[in-house]
């Protein structure tokens, strides 16, 4: 019972908020990885509202929902992309994708959901960002051999030169 009041009590606080407001709790709820919340709250967009015009209006510090969840919280990943967000879209100014979050993060599970999700709409993983960067490129900046075995295992090119001329192993060296 308690749980039945809270959901509606907080389903009515986001159908009530102002627009603003609203953009902050789907914020909210993909970085604290609350997937009724968010899919309530996809449900009940304000009026002339899409999951695609907020993936085209970058709602949160510049960012598409499926690129903050890669970058903040793996579990609203699948409900983001069962509701039609497109894991090949890239920042507008860095063309950073939410692969490319997700691998600088070090988040292992989104990465993968994301790479499988890339391959099902015949995507590359060598997708460039705006320095010729790919996802494998950013995580030799990390280090982190988990991901890039993971991406490496994946078909990810360890070759591919960046706009300065680098491979992932010349940035990981």
């Amino acid at each position: 019972m308690k749980f039945t009041a809270f959901f509606v009590v907080t389903f009515l606080h986001y159908a009530l908020s102002s627009e603003s407001t609203y953009y902050t709790d789907i914020a909210n709820s993909i970085r604290d990885g609350n997937e009724a919340a968010l899919s309530a709250l996809l449900d009940h967009l304000p009026q002339d509202e899409t999951l695609h015009s907020l993936q085209s209006s970058e709602f949160c510090f510049t960012l598409t929902p499926l690129q903050y969840a890669a970058k903040t919280n793996p579990k609203t990943i699948h409900l983001l992309l069962d509701r039609g967000a497109d894991p090949l879209l890239a920042h507008k100014e860095t063309k950073t994708t939410a692969l490319m979050f997700a691998s600088r993060s070090g988040e292992q599970e989104a990465t993968s959901i994301l790479i499988d999700a890339i391959k099902k709409s015949n995507g590359s993983l060598d997708q460039t960002d705006s320095l010729g960067s790919t996802a494998l490129t950013i995580t030799s900046l990390t280090c982190n051999y988990k991901i890039a075995s993971l991406l490496l295992e994946n078909g990810a090119s360890p070759t591919h030169k960046d706009d300065a001329g680098n491979t992932a192993l010349h940035v990981a060296g």
